[in-house]
């Protein structure tokens, strides 16, 4: 009964540490339920934070003034104050992407390819929970 309740407190608090970096909660709590705490714990902790991205150039561009990145749609600048034109409306304007739906197809499976070590684990880890649950 002991292990029931430590299992139930630890995966609610990888929970909250999922919904802390902008994650779903409720997702990451019934991922550690099933699995581990302590797996669901190493994944949350290596999953990026959603909630403090780092800047890069698809949402930040650089001031002419003083070189600092800033948001695509600030209109001053919040280093120096130099007054900036939005970047958003003119590009939106002027790429428009075509989506082939041939390669909706192919980037699925290369993600599969690329994220088979991860997959692997996450299927050891299902494994060996249902092993530890059936031998309890």
């Amino acid at each position: 009964m002991v292990w029931f309740f430590s299992w139930f407190a630890l995966s609610v608090a990888v929970g909250a540490y999922g919904a802390s970096k902008g994650r779903s909660g409720f997702r990451w709590f019934v991922f550690a339920a099933l699995l581990s705490p302590l797996l669901g714990f190493i994944f949350c902790a290596i999953a990026d934070d959603l909630k403090h991205p780092e800047p890069n150039l698809q949402t930040h561009i650089k001031c002419p003034d003083c070189r600092e990145l800033v948001l695509r749609d600030a209109r001053k600048c919040k280093h120096c104050g130099s007054m900036l034109v939005p970047q958003i409306a003119r590009e939106a304007a002027a790429s428009t992407p075509s989506v082939n739906p041939y390669a909706i197809g192919r980037e699925i499976g290369e993600f599969w390819v690329q994220h088979s070590n991860i997959t692997l684990i996450v299927m050891l880890a299902i494994w060996v929970g249902i092993c530890l649950w059936l031998a309890m």
